[in-house]
């Protein structure tokens, strides 16, 4: 039997590999975390539990919902292949056993949201996951499953594009240990559910790099929803596509790139239409970095800003100038050094 459910798990994870390039990230985390250790992955889509069953090292133990164990029939032919414990995620008192279990330096998979997200961000967290986080003596280790919520397992239909096999990573986050100040009862569970939450919350975006610009972004995204999708509309009524905001980005950038040095600081003294968020763009493609400055606070105000943030120039448009009345706040910031 053991050496059938090894043949079965590498067979999973072959196939896992060739449909959404199953890539594995932050091992050295993993083995850093120990041997009592509470798994904690975001929860986007069905496939979620196979991922982590087949790619989590050793046999850890499963916390799962009871209700899904007993309502989803076709789910029990995978349970019986790995180490489950049956909960109720309503009730922290439904954890005794699987906290003296991890106790004894076991580690246990749990996903601290209870269901599969249907935003796209961290759901609740209930406060049974916080009781065992708690009461384990564990160390938490965040994992993060991206890219399962593009899949069509994922409830974002409608929200976000789906595909059939998109890319899929997952990458475990350097482990914490839960610091909980001397209180008891509600309050001490309620300080641990945020804990979790902020938790969760941050591995969301230690995962996105340092090194995603606004233009990065903006390529990604029309990428990933269509370079036809509209996304910016103004007061003209004309809305601006991914392919339409590129196009003037280019231009525009390349304009005032000229009047800059690389990683200025550049002020942008514009009203709220798209070719001013063409400007912001253009001017992060070329590594300056846009300011905006709000006409509507002074002519005072605007060369204070100016000067705390080192903006040496501004750009701005004649006509806004002109049918705004703005000529002070011109006046005031040709006159500062």
């Amino acid at each position: 039997m053991a050496l059938l459910k090894k043949i079965l798990f590498a067979i999973g994870r072959v196939i896992l590999r060739v449909l959404y390039g199953v890539e594995v990230c932050g091992m050295e985390n993993y083995r850093a975390a120990g041997p009592r250790v509470l798994v904690l992955p975001n929860h986007t889509s069905l496939l979620d539990a196979a991922l982590a069953a087949l790619f989590i090292p050793g046999e850890p133990i499963f916390a799962i919902n009871k209700f899904v164990a007993n309502d989803w029939r076709w789910v029990k032919p995978f349970l019986s292949l790995i180490r489950t414990w049956p909960i109720d995620p309503t009730s922290p008192f439904a954890l005794k056993g699987l906290i003296s279990e991890v106790r004894r330096d076991a580690c246990c998979v749990f996903f601290p949201e209870g269901r599969i997200s249907k935003t796209g961000g961290v759901m609740k967290i209930y406060d049974g996951a916080a009781m065992l986080a708690d009461k384990a003596g564990a160390v938490l280790l965040p994992m993060r499953i991206d890219g399962a919520l593009f899949s069509k397992a994922s409830y974002m239909k409608g929200k976000y594009p789906q595909t059939w096999f998109p890319k899929i990573t997952l990458t475990f986050l350097p482990p914490k240990r839960l610091e909980v100040p001397d209180a008891r009862g509600r309050k001490r569970r309620e300080f641990v559910r945020i804990f979790l939450h902020d938790l969760m919350r941050d591995g969301a975006y230690s995962t996105l790099g340092d090194r995603h610009t606004l233009w990065s972004a903006m390529l990604s995204a029309g990428k990933l929803y269509g370079w036809r999708r509209p996304i910016a509309l103004d007061t003209s009524r004309r809305p601006a596509s991914y392919r339409d905001m590129i196009a003037a980005s280019l231009a525009l950038g390349s304009k005032v790139a000229p009047y800059t040095e690389m990683r200025e600081c550049v002020g942008i003294l514009l009203p709220s239409c798209i070719p001013t968020v063409a400007v912001v763009m253009g001017l992060s493609r070329l590594s300056r970095v846009p300011a905006m400055l709000n006409y509507t606070s002074g002519p005072k105000n605007i060369v204070s800003c100016c000067a705390a943030s080192c903006i040496k120039t501004v750009v701005t448009s004649r006509k806004f100038v002109s049918e705004g009345k703005f000529s002070q706040i011109i006046d005031a910031l040709s006159r500062s050094d």
